[in-house]
């Protein structure tokens, strides 16, 4: 599951201390897993031996065995929160309804690190900052923090301030060995793109259309990235790429320095994302820091704070 470190001009926790949370992030997730996991189980076996000894076997002692998996889960949860220091970084699945399979209970689980993700990648403890809720049903969001390692900070729509301008740039994921410029290019499916070098592309299905260059931004944000890269010494490559999962893109003369995923590259891509087992780098860490130095932040005052300041 990939990291979310910053996404447009939120407050981050991320912002913090990069080179802690991270790997914080990596074994809280499988920590959690794995007493959700163990929960999920001890409680089907507890049904089965129900269903074979339902005279011995009655529901209170299965309250009972459920009430204890549950209270371990909270006092590993406040075990955490103790260790932390004051900038929390906690979590902790849970269910009310049990799922019908291991595969439904993982694609909760995810769900609800997905919305814990956007939290941290939207306030500190002291401040917060306003998002949008469309964020927590955005699709190329989701695909990228669930589909991808552990080991992929992602920069979500960020906005970097470079002098007195803030500049929107697309989407930025730092690899342990590389960092992706990204630009999402959906439509409708199976759409077909022509590319060019001037302003617009073609976009053709049962009409055709036209829609902005999409390598125009990337140069933009390839731009900044690399400025800031070589300002603070990190070696890492720098690839531009425009990622069309459904559709078609046709551009013979695409420039060298691009890269264009549609739909007959995308599964051979992914796959190769997927299979990335390096771990964390301390290039990576260090281009998360610089990008993250100049990243714009507006944030108010928690109002669990705000109100004792008042008092």
């Amino acid at each position: 599951m990939g990291q979310l470190i910053k996404i447009v001009d939120c407050i981050s926790r991320y912002e913090q201390n990069i080179y802690l949370y991270p790997s914080r992030f990596v074994k809280l997730k499988k920590q959690q897993w794995e007493l959700l996991l163990t929960r999920f189980e001890e409680e089907g076996k507890e049904y089965q031996l129900i269903e074979k000894e339902p005279a011995q076997y009655h529901k209170p002692r299965l309250k009972d065995k459920l009430l204890n998996i549950v209270k371990r889960n909270k006092e590993t949860m406040i075990e955490e929160e103790t260790n932390h220091n004051e900038e929390s970084f906690s979590f902790t699945a849970d269910y009310h309804v049990r799922p019908t399979s291991t595969k439904e209970l993982k694609q909760m689980y995810l769900d609800q690190l997905f919305r814990t993700q956007l939290k941290w990648a939207s306030s500190t403890l002291f401040s917060e900052s306003s998002l949008s809720r469309s964020y927590y049903y955005n699709e190329q969001l989701k695909y990228l923090l669930q589909r991808f390692p552990d080991t992929f900070l992602v920069l979500f729509q960020p906005i970097l301030k470079l002098g007195q301008a803030p500049v929107s740039l697309d989407t930025i994921i730092l690899t342990p060995t590389e960092v992706i410029c990204l630009h999402f290019l959906d439509g409708a499916e199976l759409t077909a793109y022509t590319g060019s070098a001037g302003r617009f592309w073609l976009a053709k299905k049962e009409n055709e259309q036209k829609i902005l260059n999409p390598l125009i931004s990337l140069n933009r944000t390839v731009t900044v990235v690399k400025k800031i890269l070589d300002k603070h010494d990190v070696t890492l490559p720098v690839q531009k790429v425009v990622l069309c999962r459904e559709g078609y893109i046709d551009y013979p003369s695409v420039p060298f320095d691009a890269t264009l995923i549609d739909r007959k590259e995308y599964p051979s891509w992914f796959i190769n994302q997927r299979q990335t087992k390096a771990p964390l780098k301390s290039q990576q860490l260090l281009a998360a820091q610089a990008l993250l130095t100049y990243a714009e932040r507006i944030s108010f005052e928690r109002s669990e704070w705000s109100d004792i300041g008042e008092g």
